[in-house]
């Protein structure tokens, strides 16, 4: 199956990306920063660059992989902060902006018994 994993390259992404295609899936990871490249490709995926607040790069990379199920992963959680709600914000948005963004809706955004992440808090 294809599939697409936004935020391919966290403390999630990253073992959900080796499962996924250990088992046989065609597996397309995002990441933000282009040195995640080889992360991605040593897990044996597809890597894909986007901003996950950019709600057409989003879309294109979407369009271009045209998974048959998308699962988001994606947060912007690296060091912790002593403000934990200032740590929280951009993830927060990242969860709730923009998580309508697919390719109009024709495919499931999820596997069956699988949600996407809520908002931190």
């Amino acid at each position: 199956m294809r599939i697409f994993v936004a935020g391919g390259t966290g403390v999630v992404g990253r073992p959900l990306v080796e499962t996924l295609v250990d088992r046989g899936h065609e597996v397309t990871a995002s990441t933000h920063r282009t040195e995640n490249f080889s992360v991605i490709e040593a897990l044996g995926a597809r890597p894909a660059l986007m901003d996950g607040l950019d709600d057409a790069a989003v879309r294109q990379a979407i369009l271009e992989t045209e998974p048959a199920v998308i699962i988001n992963q994606i947060t912007a959680l690296s060091a912790p902060s002593r403000n934990y709600a200032r740590w929280l914000a951009v993830t927060n948005r990242l969860r709730s902006e923009h998580k309508d963004t697919d390719d109009g809706g024709s495919r499931s955004r999820h596997p069956p018994g699988c949600c996407p992440e809520p908002p931190a808090s």
